[in-house]
């Protein structure tokens, strides 16, 4: 199974952080030596540490940008997904208003008296609450 850039990444930035720890440790093991190095000895030193811990914060770059890009590859899936639901959600309930919609007209149509009596019914409750605030 091929590995994702990112867990690559990662590794890079894990196998360079050794590297480093190494060097730093080497370091700290040549500078116990310190009184017997010459000036140009020790700027060498310092020179390699700089470069290798510049080369660990390129992977750490490397490693968080393609995180990044995994994680905005993911809002990106659930964006979409949450869309459709959304979208699939508003259909349902058009239709189940349209639906409500074409059952009150065909009860109005048969039984348009009782209709009338329904809504003047509904409209004086409605008219009760209104006026016990």
């Amino acid at each position: 199974m091929a590995r994702q850039p990112a867990d690559k990444a990662t590794d890079d930035a894990k196998r360079k952080a050794d590297d480093t720890a190494k060097s730093a440790s080497d370091a700290a093991d040549d500078l116990k030596d310190l009184a017997e190095l010459g000036y140009e000895e020790l700027r060498e030193h310092v020179a390699s540490l700089q470069a290798d811990l510049e080369e660990l914060s390129r992977a750490m770059q490397k490693a968080g940008r393609a995180k990044a890009a995994q994680a905005r590859r993911a809002a990106q899936r659930g964006k979409r997904r949450a869309t459709k639901a959304a979208e699939e959600g508003y259909e349902y309930a058009h239709e189940q208003f349209d639906d409500a919609i074409d059952e009150v007209e065909t009860f109005t149509r048969e039984r348009p008296a009782l209709a009338m009596g329904i809504a003047a019914a509904l409209g004086f409750i409605f008219a009760l609450f209104l006026t016990r605030r």
